[in-house]
């Protein structure tokens, strides 16, 4: 089984790569940042990325199957729009059409929660109302999930669909860079390691978050599966506000490396904090998360921070 994994230098990306093979499955690795990519190993081959479509068709050609990870984040999709309906958007939809033409199996494709807007509350399925127009990070996904789904009926291509949108992703990188610290509980753990102190600016806002051991369980299934059916689903862990999970940061961080954290943010007005849930209609989707996973991932992310501090 050839498995082609785009975005291999980023959070998610690298985290597959890493399990996978760990899972000795052969892994094509394709980023745009080739020389990023720290994982070495005999059944990983690491080539860049390229947006013209001849490039593409060498790139998705003799593959089994296509994770697409590959997109530019929240952040830098506000400062450049341009460049995130090209990548987000135009990209994922001329790897889709060349992976059906090459008679790919399976198209998995890592789009966002935030497809269904930003202040999220009560329960949050797939029949959710979209409200996303405003957010070109979240607009460009949708798009791009509605392409897969027009270009395979218009290529009449047996290629499956799954569509992935993921709540708010963290966990111990495999590789370096700045925005792999851009998650929230990856953004704080560091600042209260580093700084000893963690910023919020929306303390009260509410999140929902999945740990990356989690996500790697998901893809594991996906790929085992043998049906043809196309799968569009939330996959999302636990809800918290950012003030409570600035406090389990800091509490985490006491009780492994006693070590006091303090937590600032601008807006001291306390607000009620509202409920939210974000799961999937697909109930084998929602027993994929565990508890246990939400706290590993968080001690296992602590612990390297600690260790590579210095370096």
């Amino acid at each position: 089984m050839n498995i082609l994994i785009t975005g291999g230098s980023g959070l998610i990306g690298s985290r597959l790569i890493n399990n996978l093979l760990k899972n000795r499955k052969n892994c094509i690795t394709a980023t745009y940042f080739k020389n990023k990519i720290q994982l070495n190993h005999s059944r990983l081959n690491k080539i860049r990325h390229s947006e013209k479509t001849r490039d593409i068709r060498n790139i998705v050609k003799k593959k089994d199957i296509i994770i697409h990870t590959a997109a530019i984040d929240k952040k830098l999709s506000e400062k450049k729009p341009k460049l995130a309906y090209k990548l987000n958007l135009d990209y994922t939809s001329k790897i889709f059409v060349e992976a059906s033409k090459q008679n790919v199996k399976k198209f998995i494709y890592f789009s966002t929660s935030q497809v269904y807007g930003n202040d999220l509350k009560g329960i949050v399925k797939e029949n959710h109302k979209t409200n996303c127009k405003k957010n070109v990070y979240a607009f460009s996904h949708l798009l791009a999930e509605k392409n897969i789904f027009f270009n395979k009926d218009k290529l009449k291509s047996k290629i499956t669909i799954y569509i992935i949108r993921l709540s708010n992703s963290f966990g111990v990188p495999k590789n370096s860079g700045p925005r792999i610290w851009n998650p929230i509980i990856n953004e704080f753990s560091l600042q209260a390691l580093n700084k000893g102190k963690i910023i919020i600016e929306k303390p009260f806002l509410i999140k929902n978050f999945i740990p990356l051991i989690s996500v790697e369980k998901l893809i594991s299934l996906f790929l085992k599966k043998n049906n043809s059916k196309d799968i569009l689903c939330n996959f999302g862990g636990v809800s918290y506000s950012l003030f409570q999970i600035a406090k389990i940061v800091k509490q985490k961080i006491s009780s492994i490396f006693d070590v006091n954290v303090q937590i600032f943010f601008r807006k001291k007005k306390i607000k009620k904090i509202k409920k939210l849930k974000y799961s999937s209609k697909i109930n084998f989707i929602n027993k994929i998360f565990k508890k246990k996973d939400f706290e590993k991932e968080i001690f296992n992310l602590l612990k390297f921070i600690k260790k590579n501090k210095n370096k």
